[in-house]
């Protein structure tokens, strides 16, 4: 069994160089497994295939329904074009000191419901008020114009955005 003599461990390195040691490989272990993982970029909707820019109106519009009946939601909104879909809740009162809860809620409905989309969720009332003007455009199913598809990526940008 070691003993402590003056500082020094009878093994032959101070207790101070000896959690260095220590210390050095477990930095060096958690870079070389951090690294391994430097190329592959963190896509939460990996598995999505491409659709063309198409609206579906009636999908969007039992998105919203789903959406409306998450406990908190006072009102929603959505948009699907291609294989995005755009929700947006209007949460009032106390209920906005759970928003983070309300929107992996509606999140992880409309992934469970609807796979195969990728599925972007806010509760910002700016973000919730463009969607709306979004879905008042859309007259029915088809391909998007330009106009409502660039702001539907705009939207998405400004949703995803730290």
């Amino acid at each position: 069994m070691p003993s402590v003599d003056g500082g020094m461990l009878r093994l032959g390195l101070p207790k101070g160089k000896r959690r260095w040691k220590w210390a050095a490989m477990a930095l060096s272990f958690a870079l070389l497994f951090s690294g391994c993982a430097a190329g592959q970029p963190a896509v939460k909707n990996s598995d999505v295939q491409e659709r063309p820019s198409r609206m579906d109106p009636a999908l969007a519009q039992d998105v919203k329904s789903a959406v409306k009946s998450i406990q908190g939601v006072d009102d929603s909104t959505a948009f699907v074009l291609g294989n995005d879909i755009a929700a947006g809740a209007k949460v009032t009162g106390f209920d906005r000191l759970r928003l983070k809860g309300i929107r992996s809620a509606i999140d992880r409905q409309i992934r469970e419901t609807y796979k195969g989309y990728r599925v972007h969720v806010t509760t910002d009332k700016k973000l919730f008020k463009q969607i709306q003007q979004i879905e008042a455009q859309e007259k029915s199913p088809g391909d998007a114009p330009p106009e409502i598809e660039k702001n539907f990526r705009k939207i998405l940008l400004d949703n995803d955005s730290p």
